[in-house]
Formats: structure tokens, C-alpha cells, sequence
């Protein structure tokens, strides 16, 4: 399916060029990924006991650079009328804000220990 759905998107246009046009989407995906990666091996760090300093700072230097990207690519969809583009969009940045909202609160959460040994 997904070779079948990028096989559409290629070539949709008639010239094989389809997926020049979603390459900035597939960016957008991929910052937001690397994101929540990293907000999850610093909770994995965490879980451990180990220091999470390195991947918090470089997962929030990537939060901030995947919105600033996410806002300039909805806003220049919105202006060129790229309606598709601008939906699929904006769906992957309320997934992956969910996404970030979720690893924050688990973040939150008190360690689960046992004392039974």
C-alpha cells in the first residue's frame, strides 16, 4: 500500500514530479518525528536514571524548528492555495503536538518503582 500510495503521488501530475511537491510535507513529518524521538529516549534516560540533559535540549531545539517550519509551510500552502498539501499538513502538526502534550505528561508522572525485591 504504501509503495501503491507513493506511486500515486509520484505520478498524479502525468510527469512523475508529484513528489517534488510533497517533499516539503514529508520535511514537516520528519522534523516532528525526530522530535518526539528524542522526547522519547529522554524519557527512556529518565526511566533509567540517567542524565537526559543532551536529548531534552536537542529534542526542544528541534520542537521549536519543527513549528517554525510547520507555521512558514501551512502559511505558504495557504497563500499558493495548495489545499491537499495544506490539510495534510495540518493534521500531522495536531497529531504531532498531541504527540509532544503526551510525552510531557508521561514526563510528569511520577516514576513507577516497587519495593518488592
Amino acid at each position: 500500500l504504501v509503495v501503491l500510495g507513493g506511486a500515486v503521488l509520484a505520478l498524479h501530475d502525468g510527469h512523475g514530479l508529484g513528489g517534488v511537491k510533497a517533499w516539503p510535507l514529508l520535511a514537516v513529518a520528519s522534523l516532528w518525528l525526530a522530535a518526539a524521538g528524542l522526547a522519547l529516549m529522554a524519557r527512556a534516560l529518565q526511566r533509567t536514571q540517567q542524565p537526559t540533559l543532551i536529548p531534552v535540549a536537542l529534542g526542544g531545539a528541534l520542537a521549536v524548528l519543527a513549528v517554525w517550519t510547520t507555521v512558514a509551510q501551512l502559511w505558504a500552502w495557504w497563500q499558493t492555495g495548495t489545499w491537499i498539501a495544506l490539510v495534510a499538513g495540518a493534521v500531522i502538526a495536531v497529531l504531532a503536538v498531541l504527540l509532544l502534550c503526551e510525552a510531557l505528561i508521561a514526563g510528569r508522572r511520577a516514576p513507577q518503582t516497587s519495593d518488592e525485591t
